[in-house]
């Protein structure tokens, strides 16, 4: 060992480069430990955003039955949203469900899914106010609740395609966790 160290120090520059290779070295080996940790982290929270999709797909379904069942029924009962085999008031029927409002906090934890969920619900949350206004506006007229209707089905028109999408995500997460399984 004592007579490698003198033949470095005894050729001039050789220290340098030996120095400056195992740097290089030192570098490499970081980088490749932190795509090994990125990797671990993407897988870790692609699992943590598929279980939250499978822990609210019920009540999106829900939702896109309540949504499609209201635009085509508006014009005849614009008021009335199904839920759970019943027929509430739009105020009532159009509450965010307690599972997705659970969410709230942790929606970035959805991944990319967390746009159409946040969307959906500030529009649920929207739709949910202009709602109850219609049911307390005075009405001398039907044009006060007109108004709202049409407000009202513009949002709901906008809730499907937010609704959607997120479902599709959700098809996606469940589409890519059986290949992986599959293959497993």
């Amino acid at each position: 060992m004592d007579g490698i160290l003198c033949w470095i120090e005894s050729n001039p520059g050789l220290a340098s480069w030996l120095q400056a290779i195992g740097s290089l070295i030192a570098i490499g080996i970081t980088l490749v430990l932190w795509r090994h940790d990125v990797r671990g982290r993407t897988k870790q929270n692609k699992s943590a955003a598929f279980g939250l999709a499978v822990s609210i797909v019920d009540d999106l379904y829900q939702l896109k039955y309540s949504t499609e069942w209201l635009i085509e029924k508006f014009p005849d009962v614009p008021n009335m949203v199904p839920s759970n085999g019943r027929s509430y008031q739009l105020h009532e029927g159009m509450k965010v469900p307690e599972k997705i409002e659970k969410l709230d906090g942790r929606l970035h934890e959805l991944g990319e899914l967390a746009l159409p969920i946040q969307s959906l619900v500030l529009g649920m949350r929207h739709v949910e106010k202009l709602a109850e206004r219609k049911m307390w506006s005075i009405r001398p007229s039907q044009e006060a609740t007109k108004k709202y209707d049409e407000e009202i089905i513009t949002l709901v028109y906008s809730l499907k395609i937010d609704i959607d999408r997120a479902l599709e995500m959700v098809s996606a997460y469940f589409a890519e966790a059986r290949s992986h399984y599959t293959h497993a």
